[in-house]
């Protein structure tokens, strides 16, 4: 009996060892650019929460995807559509897939452009229109909708500057190098930018997607965020910076 009573103990200070171990490494989260100031926030109130720390890293949806894929060390991957996500999981590198938040285009117009509209941008004094490659943003895919489906986009195409991330296309607007950019709304809801909101109806919805890479080693941490995120507070945090809940 005195046996087992040690090896029990020995064993049970293995696990809370590891487990010490497991909050001291970094919970490694990729997201797409649109989530970079709801996820510093989430991220930070997580890590109070749980004394874990996180490490971010923010990017085009389609690049992260690839690094992944190709071996990087991510624990949890958080995507600006559906369809990146759903590969993955087919393809066997993530589990647990879930949607927790609809996104939204706007239009960003740099101070004393006369455009208040889509048309507008018909208007000769817009000459540089700033959007995020198509290709592998999911915001410039939605952009790009938006433009056909409004019929604008043979009028406009050759004022068309492509950037590679949403983030870029506010950066060119920060520095004055263009006067109208497509962003995502939860990037400047909270900032000090005249934006344009742009009717959903013109675009496919832009459900934001997270999941855990399969080979993950901080799994039960990885779906630990991932049901704050979809919890209340991830929720409410989403929700302040411009997103659409996904809980009814």
């Amino acid at each position: 009996m005195l046996k087992k009573i040690m090896v029990l103990s020995i064993v049970t200070s293995l696990l809370c060892g590891c487990s010490g171990k497991q909050l001291d490494e970094p919970l490694q989260i990729s997201a797409a650019s649109n989530l970079t100031n709801a996820f510093k926030v989430i991220a930070e109130e997580f890590q109070q929460k749980t004394g874990q720390k996180v490490v971010l890293q923010f990017g085009a949806t389609s690049a992260l995807g690839q690094q992944l894929s190709e071996g990087a060390p991510v624990d949890v991957f958080a995507a600006a559509d559906t369809k990146t996500i759903n590969k993955l999981a087919i393809d066997g590198y993530v589990e647990d897939v879930q949607e927790f938040a609809e996104g939204y285009v706007v239009m960003l117009v740099a101070s004393g452009m006369p455009v208040v509209k889509l048309a507008d941008l018909n208007k000769q004094e817009v000459e540089r229109i700033i959007i995020a490659q198509p290709k592998t943003a999911p915001y410039g895919k939605a952009t790009m909708e938006v433009l056909e489906n409004s019929g604008l986009l043979p009028g406009i195409e050759q004022k068309i500057i492509y950037v590679k991330d949403i983030q870029s296309a506010l950066t060119y607007m920060a520095e004055g190098e263009a006067d109208v950019a497509f962003t995502a709304k939860s990037l400047v809801v909270k900032k000090e930018y005249k934006y344009i909101d742009i009717a959903t109806g013109l675009y496919s919805p832009l459900m934001q997607n997270i999941c855990i890479n399969k080979n993950s080693q901080k799994k039960a941490v990885a779906k630990d965020f991932l049901s704050f995120c979809l919890g209340e507070r991830g929720q409410e945090i989403l929700k302040f910076y411009g997103y659409g809940s996904v809980i009814k």
